[in-house]
């Protein structure tokens, strides 16, 4: 379902609940936090796959950190303000610092949520942008982009990946 979808979604729950009452408009606003909250796991899914391609070398170098903050900066993330997806950005890569297997592992699970997503391809196209943030795309970052293809079942030749 697109955001127009939802909101307008969001829209005809508010308009049939206003007229049952305070007690249905309450129940109105719990919809809508439920609707919208759906957006943060987007947000928390295109920034799993941003982890798991900036940590596929070891670390996260600072061109890619950078293509990361301007990415979020450039975004609009309906119902998620930009303070919100910085924290989410930084729970999702908090595994990494304590192992990058683990980071992986967390991170492909959180990206597994977007199997259904019918624009499940702009992850990847978000992931390549931060792998060849810092001078091309590297092996380890091709395979971590081939890893989240392979999860989201979508084809990895229609990226045309090349490593440096």
């Amino acid at each position: 379902m697109s955001f127009l979808d939802k909101l307008k979604s969001v829209k005809d729950t508010l308009a049939t609940k206003a007229g049952e009452g305070v007690e249905a408009a309450k129940g109105a606003a719990s919809d809508i936090k439920q609707k919208l909250g759906a957006n943060e796991d987007s947000v928390r899914q295109v920034l799993a796959v941003c982890a798991a391609v900036a940590y596929a070398d070891g670390d996260l170098s600072d061109p890619e950190r950078k293509k990361i903050e301007q990415y979020l900066e450039a975004t609009d993330f309906p119902g998620v303000k930009a303070e919100r997806a910085s924290e989410i950005f930084a729970e999702v890569c908090k595994p990494f610092s304590f192992d990058v297997n683990v980071g992986r592992q967390d991170s492909m699970k959180i990206i597994e949520g977007a199997k259904g997503n019918p624009n499940k391809e702009d992850l990847i196209w978000v992931g390549c942008a931060i792998a060849a943030s810092d001078d091309g795309i590297g092996i380890e970052e091709k395979k971590a982009i081939e890893m989240v293809c392979n999860i989201l079942g979508i084809d990895v030749a229609t990226f045309e990946l090349e490593s440096e």
